[in-house]
């Protein structure tokens, strides 16, 4: 790839060290604002747990999942009580450790932090990381200033902020897919057998995290390969295909063994688990695939960003596209950009594909995407005659996204993660207008602020009732509940009907989630609420009079070890 002029890159690398810490600082001081998510609660904190201790100890009984008699089920919290345990093919082990490790060291063995706010410290961190990496690799070449752009838009963008803090799934898969892929563009640049081992195992650790990294064979090939090399097969291998094929070698056995490394589950039986784990993830969790081509990941993209960054990456996808279509994109950065940012979102857009919960599923568009925005906002700026008024035009514009960025984060905060623009109203008109089914806390980690206010509130040794993901609350509540709130399941709270005791029920508005409770309670006014930019997130009311409550379904059963498909398998969300 050509590389642009050096000049500026000193200052720019600077400011880009600034921008790391000051994101990764920011991020571990705000920690105690954000809860656990459902898919934590599920398993990555068990996983996660179970697997650090093998690694440390060796002892396979840490793999015997079912097996609760160990010392790390003696201490709060006992993650023994995640829902899903049954479930190892379901949460791949990379980040899980590695968020595990910090839990163990920050929050036990120290104890400097809540366990659960260190087990999301890593991830913080590594997001820090990103926005290092990703200048150091766009600077050279799409110029300083754009690269500098990108990375200040990234540290900023809301959803990955507020993804940053409890996302140990999509956020940690973001940036080890963006570290493969400018791996792979520089051994592309200068082949060597170092380069492609370590693209390799960029690449095994993002498989390791989710398998979303397959994909980026297909960047590779549509933003790298040259194109205009023969086409020949018929006489043979063309040359610079054949003269690579050591390198994709090392590339490939890198990345599998790092793989099945990281994964002690899979090091037995390895084809039959690998079997299921594709299974697993290519069913989408049972969940009913979109009979064609699927709007939604384009729709999301577009209601979840930023206006002002909007703008910017419509003028970069611009920009870029002319640099190709007129042969000025001698380096392939322009290319390479446009097929990072457009691949996932296409993957997930594809006949049968399935997306849910905005755009976490395909967030590895995002480094790119901020990248082309840098682009577009120096071409815009250069629109502007040089001199005072291209300087008053970039103050303009950075006062622009400033403002924009800002106060979605300031109205937001601390639930970033679910942004909608003012395209589509906001939050509140996103659920109320326009439908989007997941415009609410789809994830449960506004419980932490709804336990806070329990604890403060409830009268002493009251009872609560948790009526959608009730198996977050059950795994975070000796932590964060005041000991004496009893919480009920639901064969408990049937008690508590017969009985006609009062109790707290508390529960986020995802409607696809309520149970019977939930569906009798939603036209009643909460005693307390959690509003975020117009739209109650969260809900919790105190029932006396149970006259129009049905009695609550029974508990999702533990399903043992039965596995997917099992007529026992637990109610719920499906962790991707």
């Amino acid at each position: 790839m050509a590389r642009e002029a050096s000049g500026g890159r000193g200052p720019s690398r600077l400011a880009a060290w600034v921008l790391a810490l000051a994101v990764s600082a920011a991020g571990i001081a705000t920690l105690p604002r954000y809860g656990l998510t459902c898919d934590e609660a599920y398993g990555n904190l068990f996983f996660g747990e179970r697997y650090l201790h093998y690694f440390l100890t060796q002892d396979r009984a840490y793999l015997k999942f079912s097996q609760h008699q160990l010392d790390v089920h003696a201490r709060e919290p006992d993650l023994f009580r995640s829902t899903w345990r049954w479930a190892p093919r379901a949460f791949p082990p990379l980040w899980d450790t590695v968020s595990a490790g910090g839990m163990e060291l920050l929050g036990h063995r120290l104890r400097w932090m809540d366990p659960f706010d260190a087990f999301h410290v890593p991830t913080v961190l590594l997001a820090g990381i990103l926005l290092v990496a990703i200048h150091a690799f766009a600077a050279p070449r799409i110029g300083a200033a754009a690269a500098l752009v990108g990375a200040l838009l990234l540290g900023t963008y809301p959803r990955f902020w507020g993804d940053m803090h409890n996302n140990v799934k999509d956020v940690p898969e973001a940036a080890l897919f963006a570290l493969t892929v400018m791996a792979l563009a520089r051994w592309h640049e200068a082949p060597s057998l170092a380069r492609a081992a370590l693209a390799g195992l960029a690449g095994g650790a993002a498989l390791a995290v989710k398998i979303n990294a397959v994909f980026v064979p297909v960047i590779l090939v549509v933003g790298l390969w040259p194109w205009q090399r023969s086409w020949r097969f018929w006489r043979g291998i063309p040359r610079h295909v054949a003269s690579g094929l050591p390198h994709y070698a090392v590339q490939l056995v890198v990345a599998v063994v790092v793989f099945l490394a990281s994964w002690p589950w899979l090091q037995r039986r390895t084809l039959l688990r690998l079997g299921q784990y594709l299974s697993t993830f290519a069913s989408q969790g049972t969940r009913p695939a979109h009979p064609g081509w699927n709007p939604d990941a384009l729709v999301q993209t577009v209601a979840t960003m930023p206006e002002a960054v909007l703008l910017l990456v419509a003028a970069g996808l611009v920009v870029a596209t002319r640099r190709v279509a007129r042969g000025q994109d001698a380096g392939g950065a322009a290319r390479l950009l446009l097929a990072w940012a457009c691949v996932p979102v296409l993957r997930a857009s594809l006949p049968g594909a399935l997306n849910f919960d905005g755009i976490r599923h395909f967030l590895e568009f995002l480094p790119a995407a901020v990248l082309l925005a840098g682009l577009g906002a120096v071409a815009l700026v250069r629109l502007a005659p040089r001199g005072p008024a291209r300087a008053a035009a970039a103050v303009a514009l950075g006062a622009v996204v400033v403002a924009n960025v800002g106060g979605a984060l300031v109205r937001y905060h601390p639930y970033e993660m679910l942004y909608f623009n003012r395209i589509v109203g906001g939050l509140d008109g996103a659920a109320r207008r326009h439908g989007f089914p997941e415009a609410t806390d789809y994830w449960g980690g506004s419980y932490r602020e709804g336990m806070a206010w329990l604890s403060a509130h409830v009268e002493r040794d009251g009872a609560l009732y948790v009526a959608v993901f009730p198996h977050i609350v059950d795994l975070a509540a000796p932590l964060w509940l005041r000991r004496d709130v009893r919480v009920l399941d639901g064969d408990a709270l049937g008690e508590a009907i017969d009985a006609h005791r009062s109790v707290h029920i508390m529960f986020v508005t995802r409607e696809a989630m309520y149970d019977p409770v939930a569906k009798a309670l939603a036209s009643r006014p909460p005693v307390h609420q959690v509003v975020v930019d117009g739209h109650p997130i969260l809900v919790i009311h105190r029932v006396a009079d149970w006259s129009g409550l049905g009695p609550p379904a029974a508990p999702p059963a533990d399903d043992g070890g039965a596995g997917y498909g099992s007529s026992r398998r637990p109610k719920g969300i499906w962790p991707r």
